[in-house]
């Protein structure tokens, strides 16, 4: 039997991936190219950005007091709260907003601020389709003010303990804003590694 007619199957191996890796070589898909969006900005853009956008709504108008207060101090106009001083030397005067028992004032401003967030971060994530220097900056104030805010309101929630109130609402912003703060970092993130790509 003459052995060498017969077929070897080291050179028939040798041929195979040597044409599979020229037609990759040439096939344009097979290099990484940058997504337009990451998949943490896919998911901030789809469902995830209306429950942000609906509970930003609901925070705000949980805090509405502190935008009329906002708005009459903007307009120069006198904001009243419809409650008087009952003793001391201010008796029978209207107590000022932020000297509102309880801490009304400061709560009523981080719960609408914290909603305001939301919604801009909503915005943000729905717009920002191109992973640009204008779209980085606009994630990193995102970030930034998110971050303020829920730091603000654990700082707040601390002081109502203190007081002997507990801060259900105070203590929901604290954990959105961690889960959002944390979601918006790993965007940023993304967007920065693929930029320097």
């Amino acid at each position: 039997m003459d052995l060498s007619k017969l077929p070897r199957l080291s050179e028939t191996d040798k041929h195979t991936p040597a044409s599979n890796t020229v037609a990759n070589q040439g096939s344009p898909n097979t290099f990484p190219q940058e997504p337009e969006y990451t998949a943490s900005v896919a998911a901030r853009s789809g469902p995830e950005s209306w429950l942000s956008a609906v509970l930003g709504i609901v925070f705000m108008m949980m805090g509405w007091t502190f935008a009329k207060f906002l708005f009459a101090k903007i307009t120069n106009q006198p904001f009243h709260t419809g409650v008087e001083w009952q003793t001391g030397p201010n008796a029978g005067q209207e107590v000022a907003f932020f000297d509102l028992v309880g801490y009304t004032a400061h709560t009523q401003a981080a719960i609408f601020l914290f909603g305001l967030a939301m919604l801009l971060e909503t915005v943000v994530f729905v717009l920002v389709h191109r992973n640009t220097a204008v779209a980085r900056a606009l994630v990193g104030l995102c970030l930034l003010l998110t971050g303020s805010l829920t730091i603000y309101n654990l700082i707040l929630t601390g002081v109502l303990f203190q007081a002997g109130i507990t801060p259900i609402l105070s203590i929901l912003v604290v954990a959105f804003g961690g889960y959002m703060a944390m979601t918006q970092w790993q965007v940023l993130k993304q967007m920065l590694r693929y930029s320097r790509a």
